[in-house]
């Protein structure tokens, strides 16, 4: 038997075929994709973040925040009971001890917490409510609380029964109320969960019944929504390239691949886009974000329609608050470019805008008067001999 195996494996070995080793399978070329072959744009849209999980309030060098929340109104029988039978109003926050590795993001930040009343205003959505369309400015506001923030666990600000008959008041409309950066605080920024959490903001009522029980209700946060308005100037020509959450900016690239790789054969064995960081523009608060590419279709760059929220993403990348050049890996959306096996309307680069804090990541486009920090694409090419 072994005999016979040993016959069956030699007769096997000759019929297997003999490469000509003298000869490369295949050969590698590399090309070069400067910045005369790449269009860029930043095109700002106010996303909808009222879905996030997170609420920001403050002011520093970099942007202005503050948030809106909104209650049902006042039920039976706080509707109508005296005053002198409400014992206390808590407004209740939590900030969780999770973000106490940021304090130095927040020092000393006073808040305050105010009620928007208003005639003739229109109501707020969460959904749909940004810096472009609401302002402060059109509401009345009752400051009622101005305290320290703090990331405990759990923030509880005493509103008084004032605030209970400013609420119950029915000459005037009532929206809700928002925490905004004190007048006169320290730079910082806070971080409150939101509605779309089990940590909800919430209103405790306790008072006396007509029996003389003590009682209380609890009065959940319907919804809320951060504004956020960014200080810095993004406009000065050349436009920088910039990817953002809260306000979003997302960044288009359109590589003229096509006009350099005509063989559709071609393999692409690699892919490296360098984005060098505008540092002066770029603030991530020590975080790292990941960066999402999205490719684009023929109408999204010139309407400026593409959304995140409607779009997947092809591949992504993690930014390091220590980075000085983002590389992204993306020979798969070149191949497909080059193949043709699509159109090519380009790749939106993009934040998710829910994030913890509404960075801005800041780069350097294709006009900078400086060429080594335009972005390139840098391809490696392989193909069979």
């Amino acid at each position: 038997m072994a005999a016979f195996f040993c016959l069956l494996l030699f007769r096997c070995s000759e019929k297997i075929p003999t490469l000509p080793l003298d000869k490369n399978l295949c050969s590698f070329d590399s090309v070069s994709v400067s910045a005369e072959f790449i269009v860029d744009t930043t095109v700002f849209a106010e996303p909808n973040i009222g879905y996030s999980s997170y609420l920001v309030v403050g002011t520093d060098a970099n942007l202005t925040a503050y948030s809106l929340l909104s209650f049902k109104t006042l039920p039976t029988p706080l509707d109508t009971l005296p005053l002198a039978k409400i014992l206390s109003c808590e407004l209740v926050l939590m900030t969780g001890s999770d973000f106490s590795s940021d304090t130095a993001v927040h020092p000393s930040l006073e808040m305050t917490v105010a009620s928007i009343e208003g005639e003739e205003n229109a109501d707020w959505s969460e959904d749909s409510t940004n810096s472009t369309n609401f302002s402060l400015d059109d509401y009345h506001l009752t400051d009622w609380k101005t305290f320290t923030y703090s990331d405990a666990d759990t923030l509880i600000l005493d509103l008084t029964t004032s605030f209970i008959a400013n609420w119950r008041d029915s000459t005037q409309s009532h929206y809700g109320i928002v925490i905004k950066p004190a007048v006169g605080s320290a730079a910082g920024l806070g971080i409150i969960y939101s509605g779309e959490t089990n940590s909800s903001p919430h209103i405790i009522i306790s008072y006396i019944t007509d029996n003389g029980d003590t009682t209380s209700a609890v009065l959940a946060c319907v919804g809320d929504v951060t504004i956020t308005q960014f200080k810095k100037t993004f406009t000065a020509p050349p436009q920088p390239l910039l990817i953002s959450a809260g306000k979003a900016a997302y960044t288009f690239l359109k590589f003229q691949v096509e006009e350099l790789i005509t063989d559709k054969n071609l393999f692409i064995a690699g892919a490296y886009l360098y984005l060098h960081v505008n540092s002066e523009l770029t603030e991530d608060y020590g975080n790292s974000h990941t960066i999402y590419i999205t490719l684009l279709d023929s109408a999204e760059w010139e309407s400026g329609s593409f959304s995140p929220s409607g779009s997947s993403y092809v591949t992504s990348q993690t930014f390091s608050a220590s980075d000085s050049i983002l590389i992204l890996k993306i020979p798969s959306t070149v191949q497909l470019f080059t193949s043709g096996n699509i159109s090519n309307f380009g790749v939106a680069l993009w934040m998710s805008p829910s994030g913890l804090y509404p960075a801005m990541l800041g780069f350097y486009p294709t006009e900078d008067p400086d060429p080594a920090r335009r972005p390139r694409l840098e391809i490696l090419t392989m193909q069979e001999e």
